[in-house]
C-alpha cells in the first residue's frame, strides 16, 4: 500500500491560521525558526492520531489566538484511491468526518489503523519516532516482518554432535521444553548423584568398624564354625548330666586303655623272654646265622612298637586322668561365662563379616547407579550447552536477516550475559558501527531513514517522511515515497511542490 498526501489544508492549529499544501512527491518546506515547519508534521499525526510527530499527545489550539475552529484536512490517495480525512476541535468537543460524512471516533480510529497502524506510520513519517521508543518495541515492531531461521537453517551452522543431538528432540518439542526437561534432568541427577555419593560413604564408613571388628578375631575365619561347634560341644557336655556323663566316660576310658597297657606290656615282656630258635623245628637242623639274625631283628621290631604303643596308652591315659582332675564336682562350680563370651565374640565376626558382604554389595550397586546418574547429569548439561549454542547462533542468523535490510545500519538484537552463559533479547541500531545514542543529528537522521526505508520494504507499506531540520543533514538518503523536507532558512514560512507551486500561507 502507497499512502501519499495530495493536499494538505491545516486551520488554527498552533501557529498556522491557515495553511494549504498541494502535495507532490516531494514537498520542500523552508522558513525562518518559529514559522511553523514542525507544526506541519505534526499536524498530521494530529489527524490520525490526535498526537505530535514524536506520538506524544497535543494540544493542538492556536497559541497566541482565539479561533473559531481548529481542524486539518488531508486528501489521501491510498495506492491511487482518494480518501478525505478530517479531525476536528470546537468548543472543546472533537468532531471527525471521512469523505465529507461525519462519523463517530471509534469508526475514525478504526479506519485509520486499517490503513496506517500508528507505530509503523509514525516510524516511518517522522525518522526520528522509531528509535525514541523503548527497545523492546522497536524490536518487536522491526523483528515482526522477518522470519526466524527455521530449526533446519539453525542446526546445519552447529557440529554434527550438537546437530545430532538437538535434531530428535526439536521434532518432538519446542526449544524452550527441550531446555527445561534438560535442566530438570540435569537437577535431579545432581541431587541423586549427591545423595548416592553420601550413601557410598556411609556404608564404607559403617564398614569400617566391621572390618576391625574381623580382624581383632583370634582366629582364622574360615575356623570360626568349628571353633563354636567345639565350645558348644563342651557347654553341652558341662551341664550336670553331662559333666557325670563325661567323668564315667573317662573313667571307662581310663580303665580300658590300662587294661590295653597291661595287655601289651605282658605280650612285650613274652617276646623279650622268648628265646631265639636256632633249629629248624621240622627237620630238626641247625638254621644259618643270617636267617637266626633276621629272627632276632624281626622279633626286637615288634618289641620295639609293643614299647611305643605302651608308651602312647600311657600318654593318652596321663590325658584322660589330667581331664577328669579338671571336671568339677558339679555344674555350679564350672565357670561358662568365658566360652560363653567367645562363642559372642566369634558370632559378632560373623556378622560384621555378612554385614560387610551386604555392604559391599550396596556400594557395588550404588557405585553402578551413580555411573548412571553422572552419565545422565553429563547428557543434560551438554544438551543446555547444545540449546546455549542454538540460541546463539539463531540470534547471530536473525541479525543477519535484519542487518541484510541496510546498508550503513547495524543491530544489535541479543546481550551476552555472562552470569547466566546465555543471550537476552536486546536492541540498538548502529551506524557504521557507532551505537545510535552517540550519533550526531545528522547522521541520527540518516539512520532513521534507513530504518524507515527497511520498514517500507518488510511492510508493504510506503507511508510519508518528513525530514525535519534536514538543512543539518549532507547528502539526505533517497526513499521510495512521498517525502516532506523541512530546513531552517531566514525568511517567512515557504512552502514548495516538486512542480514549483508555492502553497498559500498565512
Amino acid at each position: 500500500m502507497e499512502l501519499t498526501v495530495e493536499r494538505l489544508v491545516i486551520n488554527e492549529f498552533k501557529g498556522h491560521r491557515h495553511v494549504e499544501i498541494n502535495g507532490s512527491h516531494i514537498v520542500k518546506i523552508d522558513g525562518d525558526n518559529g514559522k511553523g515547519k514542525s507544526t506541519i508534521a505534526d499536524s498530521i499525526s494530529w489527524l490520525f492520531y490526535g498526537t505530535d510527530a514524536m506520538g506524544k499527545t497535543l494540544d493542538p489550539l492556536p497559541t497566541t489566538y482565539l479561533g473559531a475552529e481548529t481542524f486539518v484536512e488531508a486528501l489521501i490517495h491510498l495506492d491511487q484511491k482518494p480518501v478525505l480525512f478530517r479531525r476536528s476541535l470546537a468548543g472543546g468537543k472533537t468532531s471527525y468526518h471521512l469523505n465529507e460524512e461525519p462519523i463517530k471516533a471509534k469508526q475514525f480510529d478504526e479506519h485509520v489503523k486499517n490503513i496506517a497502524p500508528r507505530e509503523l506510520f509514525l516510524s516511518q513519517f517522522n525518522p526520528m519516532f522509531f528509535t525514541a521508543q523503548h527497545w523492546q518495541e522497536q524490536r518487536k515492531q522491526l523483528t515482526q516482518y522477518v522470519q526466524e531461521p527455521t530449526n533446519g537453517e539453525v542446526l546445519d551452522k552447529l557440529s554434527s554432535v550438537e546437530k545430532d543431538m538437538l535434531e530428535p528432540e526439536l521434532k518432538l518439542r519446542e526449544l524452550d521444553a527441550v531446555e527445561k526437561i534438560a535442566r530438570e534432568t540435569a537437577k535431579k541427577s545432581e541431587v541423586e548423584g549427591t545423595a548416592l555419593r553420601s550413601r557410598i560413604r556411609t556404608l564404607q564408613e559403617q564398614g569400617e568398624a566391621d572390618k576391625a571388628t574381623i580382624e581383632s578375631c583370634p582366629i582364622a575365619f574360615n575356623q570360626i564354625d568349628e571353633r563354636i561347634a567345639e565350645i558348644r560341644e563342651e557347654l553341652t557336655q558341662m551341664t550336670s548330666s553331662g559333666i557325670k556323663q563325661r567323668r564315667e566316660t573317662l573313667e571307662r576310658d581310663i580303665d580300658r586303655k590300662m587294661n590295653d597297657g597291661r595287655k601289651l606290656k605282658s605280650e612285650t615282656d613274652h617276646l623279650v623272654l622268648q628265646p631265639v630258635p636256632d633249629t629248624c623245628p621240622t627237620c630238626k637242623q641247625g638254621l644259618p646265622h643270617s636267617h637266626i639274625e633276621n629272627v632276632m631283628t624281626a622279633q626286637q621290631i615288634k618289641i620295639n612298637e609293643k614299647k611305643s604303643a605302651m608308651q602312647n596308652m600311657k600318654t593318652e591315659i596321663q590325658k584322660l586322668k589330667a581331664e577328669l582332675d579338671l571336671l568339677p564336682e558339679d555344674e555350679a562350680a564350672f565357670d561358662l561365662k568365658p566360652l560363653l563370651d567367645e562363642v559372642a565374640t566369634l558370632e559378632r565376626v560373623k556378622a560384621a563379616a555378612a554385614r560387610i558382604a551386604e555392604m559391599n554389595e550396596k556400594v557395588s550397586t550404588a557405585e553402578a547407579d551413580l555411573k548412571q546418574q553422572t552419565k545422565e547429569f553429563g547428557r543434560a548439561n551438554y544438551m543446555i550447552s547444545c540449546v546455549k549454542n542454538f540460541r546463539a547462533k539463531r540470534a547471530e542468523l536473525m541479525v543477519e536477516k535484519i542487518t541484510d535490510l541496510f546498508t550503513t545500519v547495524s543491530v544489535r538484537l541479543f546481550d551476552y550475559v555472562a552470569s547466566k552463559d546465555d543471550y537476552n533479547p536486546a536492541f540498538e541500531i548502529e551506524r557504521n558501527g557507532v551505537p545510535f545514542r552517540l550519533l550526531s543529528l545528522s547522521e541520527k537522521m540518516k539512520a532513521g531513514l534507513e530504518v524507515a526505508t527497511a520498514l517500507m520494504k518488510l511492510s508493504g507499506h510506503h507511508y510519508p517522511v518528513f525530514i525535519d531540520n534536514a538543512e543539518s543533514v549532507v547528502d539526505i538518503p533517497q526513499v521510495p515515497s512521498q517525502v516532506f523536507i523541512s530546513r531552517v532558512v531566514p525568511g517567512p514560512l515557504k512552502i514548495e511542490s516538486a512542480s514549483n507551486q508555492e502553497a498559500k500561507a498565512s
